[in-house]
């Protein structure tokens, strides 16, 4: 079955994103925070790329964290681009660049990382 699929990094040494199911409705974009299924209980990842493909022995995201994305594309392609440069984990430099995910459920609303300017 094909579908829209989700790359999510985790604050693990893991050197490549997981693939993960997006179960219909959901809608997440690059930068977001999920949850997703990680050695049998749900774990705080990050999604840093969306494409279509087969999702049939995929595991499905659970739920996003937040409503938005808590990375903008620069800011996600600036951290992917130093965890190669220093040979860390792209999850464990990517959490560097994020606040700690909400503990409760009333938490603080996020608000969307602001795009650089054209040309700055």
């Amino acid at each position: 079955m094909t579908g829209a699929v989700a790359e999510i990094v985790f604050d693990l040494p893991l050197r490549r994103p997981l693939s993960y199911a997006i179960p219909l409705g959901l809608r997440l974009a690059r930068g977001q925070r999920v949850l997703a299924p990680l050695q049998g209980r749900p774990r705080v990842g990050l999604v840093v790329a969306l494409r279509e493909g087969d999702t049939e022995s995929l595991a499905k995201v659970q739920a996003p964290l937040e409503p938005v994305a808590a990375l903008s594309a620069a800011m996600l392609d600036l951290g992917l681009w130093a965890a190669a440069e220093s040979l860390s984990s792209p999850g464990s430099t990517l959490a560097a660049l994020v606040p700690p995910p909400p503990r409760r459920a009333a938490a603080e609303p996020l608000a969307p990382p602001p795009e650089p300017a054209a040309g700055a």
